[in-house]
């Protein structure tokens, strides 16, 4: 998917648009994405939905119709269960602009966070949150990876971040 002519349109639906009700349909797509999750659903079948679920939303972002701040947040919500750094860059943009509208928006600003720590992760560096642990292929543990040593956790509160609890370091 293509999303490099989708931000600076969502810009100007965020800025211009007059107060509307909740998309329900976005918020279907939110109830079923999170079911999944709490199945024993197969990887595959789950991609695939994903998979559509994402492209509906995008059909949504270009017809206009994410317009209200939760829109935003729960359009982040479904792009940050992509699988590509674009899908992860547009669920960092779609959840900074539902924080932007209303500041007050606690998953919004969480979602900035998990969506850079996946966009970074995706990209082979470090994150810079500690949201995301990765599973261990040979063990099936799952661990915390390092995160970027050159992020204070002064920035870290700058952006709504409490600080990092050490991680042990590997051997």
């Amino acid at each position: 998917m293509k999303f490099s002519c989708l931000l600076p349109l969502l810009a100007l639906v965020a800025l211009g648009s007059p107060v509307q009700a909740m998309n329900m349909e976005l918020s279907k797509l939110v109830s079923d994405d999170q079911a999944v999750r709490q199945t024993r659903e197969s990887a595959a079948d789950s991609s695939v939905r994903d998979y559509e679920r994402r492209a509906t939303v995008l059909r949504m972002l270009r017809e206009g119709k994410v317009v209200e701040p939760i829109d935003y947040e729960n359009a982040a919500l479904i792009f940050q269960h992509g699988s590509t750094p674009e899908e992860y860059r547009l669920a960092h943009a779609l959840a900074t602009i539902a924080a932007a509208l209303e500041p007050e928006r606690r998953f919004a600003k969480q979602l900035k966070r998990v969506s850079w720590d996946r966009l970074h992760l995706s990209m082979g560096r470090q994150q810079w949150f500690g949201t995301q642990s990765l599973k261990d292929p040979a063990t099936g543990a799952f661990a915390y990876p390092p995160n970027d040593p050159t992020v204070t956790d002064l920035q870290r509160s700058m952006l709504d971040q409490s600080p990092l609890i050490p991680t042990p370091k590997s051997n």
